[in-house]
């Protein structure tokens, strides 16, 4: 700028080397007071040289103008219009911050004011970890006097904004979960948008997700948390560890396993010569129901291809394998009807190796000796004792049985009457001295499997022990593929001698 009223001062520009009236890149010989020069999109160092063609006082100003946006806020360098930043800076002014976020980690934001973002990043690197995905949680730390608003954008590789993202949580939803299911391996942006004046904690973490089947048990394998798979025990192999590769012998210890629904549970087993070994399975009562299969070679049992099998709803499964001259292998499958929990063990005939559930094996004779309350092959199940004009109230499920005992002095005539409150032949009745053993369906010394509501039996009895046993009828309880329900509930009530023993029963009806 030319600051005296009198003169001519030209002004050349140049690069490399010193400016002159005949070496410049850009020049200005006007008369003009004010002279401005721009030189774009030139590397190098600069020259300027002013010439006074008449003499003038001047004051030269130079501004290095950038082409990049803000100058890259002091936080980067310009190159083609573009900033490469520094440090922990991003975005394209180098004027963001983003707070690294590792996996677990909680970050509390104490104040961000409405209209600001706040920016995270976090990094997914491996699929061991988070095999089902991650996810982003935002929640509100609201006060009385500031709810507070925000809203959560994620981005792959770069910043998002409220136009570019490929994930969100917005709205008033609180805490604002956002899942990245299958996510590809790299950077991940969080932009977190204060609409209000908010405080907030940010968290990053891995979907959690069960194992399928549960890894088939503990005795089989563990669920790694966040992986959403199994790592098998040592003998076990499969997806769900399902299969028992090394043999069970009765020195093993009870196997607990897990089966779901239509799934399989493989054991191997091998039976010396000249030995008989029974396959003892004991389900959990609240488990549902599981089949045993059986086949003897190196293919697994199917649900047509077996040389053995217990299908029915029994607790407690036994099956024996056939005493051979030579040594063979089984494959032993669990089915789940059901879902279904249970203990497994393999049992040597030629010992005392009957596992009682509440009692003792009677060791020679191969049975199990009841502890007070327990009956059955097994001692598994429970058994009421009935006692003059007391009442007992109980539940039991289609195809399930309940047991009582009464003591009986001398010979006496004893009634026994089953009554449904709300149904008709929904319930059978049997009774059988208790050196008998449980009465069954097949096995017993009194029954009534009438149609009626009501159930009487007169018994003739003398001095012993006897076990009244009830469950519903055959009709009551529906095929296998049926999915309904049924419970019934009894009260048993006055168990004197030549007075009834009542049982009233109320059939109701679950919804499947």
């Amino acid at each position: 700028m030319q600051t005296s009223s009198a003169g001519d001062v030209d002004v050349y520009v140049n690069v490399g080397a010193l400016a002159s009236r005949n070496d410049w890149i850009e020049r200005d010989i006007t008369d003009s007071r004010n002279v401005v020069l721009s030189v774009e999109n030139v590397i190098g160092e600069y020259f300027i040289g002013l010439y006074g063609y008449i003499a003038a006082d001047v004051v030269l100003e130079v501004n290095v103008l950038s082409t990049c946006p803000n100058d890259c806020s002091g936080n980067g360098f310009c190159a083609d219009g573009v900033c490469s930043c520094t440090g922990e800076y991003f975005g394209p002014a180098c004027s963001y911050t983003a707070m690294s976020l590792l996996l677990g980690q909680e970050i509390t934001v104490d104040f961000q004011a409405a209209g600001e973002w706040k920016y995270f990043r976090s990094n997914y690197l491996s699929h061991e970890w988070g095999k089902n995905g991650f996810f982003f949680s935002v929640q509100l730390e609201p006060t009385d006097s500031n709810p507070g608003l925000v809203h959560s954008y994620i981005r792959y590789g770069a910043l998002p904004t409220a136009m570019e993202w490929d994930y969100r949580g917005v709205g008033v939803t609180d805490p604002k979960v956002t899942s990245v299911v299958s996510p590809a391996l790299g950077k991940y942006y969080l932009g977190v948008y204060a609409a209000k004046d908010s405080a907030y904690s940010v968290r990053f973490g891995a979907i959690q997700s069960d194992c399928p089947s549960k890894c088939s048990g503990e005795s089989h394998g563990t669920c790694i948390d966040g992986l959403g798979h199994c790592q098998c025990n040592t003998g076990y192999s499969g997806a769900t560890c399902s299969v028992r590769d090394t043999p069970l012998s009765p020195e093993d210890a009870v196997v607990t396993g897990f089966v779901g629904g239509e799934e399989w549970n493989m054991y191997s087993v091998d039976v010396p010569p000249a030995t008989t070994y029974s396959i003892h399975v004991v389900q959990s009562e609240e488990a549902h129901d599981c089949d045993v299969y059986i086949i003897s070679g190196s293919l697994h049992p199917t649900l047509s291809q077996y040389d053995f099998k217990d299908s029915t709803y029994n607790t407690v499964i036994d099956l024996s394998l056939p005493r051979l001259p030579y040594s063979e292998s089984y494959w032993v499958g669990i089915h789940g009807y059901s879902t279904c929990e249970y203990e497994l063990s393999i049992v040597d005939d030629a010992a005392c190796n009957v596992v009682c559930i509440n009692g003792q094996c009677a060791e020679g004779v191969q049975f199990c000796v009841c502890d007070p309350g327990y009956t059955g092959d097994y001692c598994q199940y429970p058994l009421s004792e009935l006692e003059n004009g007391i009442a007992i109230t109980n539940s039991l499920q289609e195809g399930k049985w309940l047991y009582y005992s009464f003591p009986v002095s001398g010979s006496n005539l004893i009634s026994l009457h089953v009554n449904e409150r709300s149904s008709v032949g929904m319930i059978n009745v049997f009774v059988s001295s208790a050196h008998l053993g449980v009465p069954t369906r097949h096995k017993n010394q009194f029954q009534d499997q009438g149609v009626s509501a009501q159930h009487p039996l007169t018994l003739r009895a003398n001095t012993n022990m006897y076990t009244v046993g009830v469950t519903t009828s055959p009709g009551a309880i529906p095929g296998k593929s049926s999915s309904s329900q049924s419970q019934l509930s009894n009260h048993v009530f006055n168990t004197m001698p030549t007075s009834p023993i009542a049982v009233k029963t109320e059939r109701k009806i679950q919804s499947p």
